[in-house]
Formats: C-alpha cells, structure tokens, sequence
C-alpha cells in the first residue's frame, strides 16, 4: 500500500478499497463517483457520508461487520467506512425475512450491523 495514502482525512485506508476510492476523491472530488437511480453522486459527496458513518463506527474491532443494504448511497457509503477500517462487511438484505436474516448474523458471527431506518439515517446496532 502506499504510504501517501495511508492516512487521508483522518482515515485510515487499510484495503484496496478504500485507498482506491480515496485516491480518485483527491483526483477528481466533483467527478461522478457513482449513479443510482438516475441521481448522482460525486466522489466529495460519497466521501463526506462514508466519512460521516466512519467516524461513527471506528471504535468498533471486527473483522467482519453486517451491513443492511438497499440500492442506497448510504449502503455504498457503509462499505467504505467499513473498508477504512480494514474490516470485512457481510451484506444484509433488509427485504430478507427477520429468521433469514437473523441465520446469517449467526453463521457470520457478527458483532455489528451497520444499519439505516426509514429515513436512511444511520444507526449501528450491536449484536
């Protein structure tokens, strides 16, 4: 990994991940990061809500940590912040039945679901 982004914006980028992503957000910060229902979204913007939920999960220590995803940014957003933490994420379909979900936490052994209500406002949930 190179060292010149090993720390950016106080994030440690311990994956591939999240040192590619936070290379190009230095590059091109205004350019399309990523589209999801016709609504874009730039690398700054995904940045700030990766870093937002980052600074809300960095205390945690797993190696493996749930996300419930939907077709969200915030879900693409998750994953960064659980990739700068050079943790692994398991995703979680909310649509899944309570029981299936509930399976894969256990066959998982996760410690921690990343998580967003109704109003896609985070929160994360210990195990």
């Amino acid at each position: 990994m190179s060292n010149s982004f090993k720390t950016y914006s106080n994030v440690n980028a311990d994956s591939r991940l999240a040192e590619g992503f936070l290379f190009w957000h230095k590059q091109c910060p205004n350019a399309i990061a990523i589209n999801i229902n016709d609504k874009n979204y730039t690398y700054s913007e995904l940045f700030n809500k990766s870093l937002y939920i980052y600074s809300k999960i960095k205390h945690l220590e797993s190696e493996l940590i749930g996300i419930q995803c939907e077709n969200h940014v915030d879900s693409y957003a998750a994953i960064l912040a659980v990739s700068y933490l050079g943790s692994a994420y398991a995703p979680l379909n909310a649509k899944y039945p309570a029981e299936k979900i509930k399976e894969i936490v256990e066959d998982a052994k996760l410690k921690h679901v990343v998580c967003f209500n109704n109003d896609f406002d985070f929160c994360s949930k210990p195990i």
